[in-house]
């Protein structure tokens, strides 16, 4: 009864194929990296910012190995993280996991606030009002001793 005429499942809703290939028509951004997101076992989007001190965690960036040997930051280097909305600082964390080209970073921190990357007036989705929230194009750079 809830197949469809000829038998079929509609697995995709109305329009949603058809965004698909809008979006996927459209250019790439310059930003060499795409920033997804990340969990971590202190941090959550929804609860109060913990004190940096009473966490185990830190506030850090996630990246391949061969990326980062490319822009010479070994695991610890501060890293600026920049979109065409904002940036954040973090740690840098290789991780094997991730393909090149993809970082991560959790949300939860004051400091480090994924939310500055992302834009609350660019590229809304119309059909559920929501800015993108992960491959977000951005920028690495090595921040420097102070």
């Amino acid at each position: 009864e809830r197949a469809l005429p000829d038998g079929r499942f509609r697995l995709i809703p109305p329009g949603l194929l058809e965004r698909l290939h809008e979006r996927l028509a459209r250019p790439r951004s310059d930003a060499p990296f795409a920033l997804v997101s990340s969990r971590q076992l202190t941090r959550t989007n929804s609860t109060p910012y913990m004190a940096p001190t009473k966490s185990p965690d830190i506030p850090s960036l996630h990246l391949h190995p061969d990326d980062a040997a490319r822009l010479a930051m070994e695991p610890g280097s501060r890293v600026a993280v920049k979109s065409a909305a904002g940036s954040v600082e973090a740690i840098a964390v290789h991780d094997r996991d991730l393909r090149r080209g993809v970082v991560s970073l959790a949300p939860g921190w004051l400091d480090t606030n994924v939310a500055q990357l992302i834009s609350s007036s660019a590229e809304i989705d119309l059909a559920t009002g929501q800015p993108p929230m992960t491959a977000i194009a951005v920028e690495l750079t090595k921040v420097e001793s102070r």
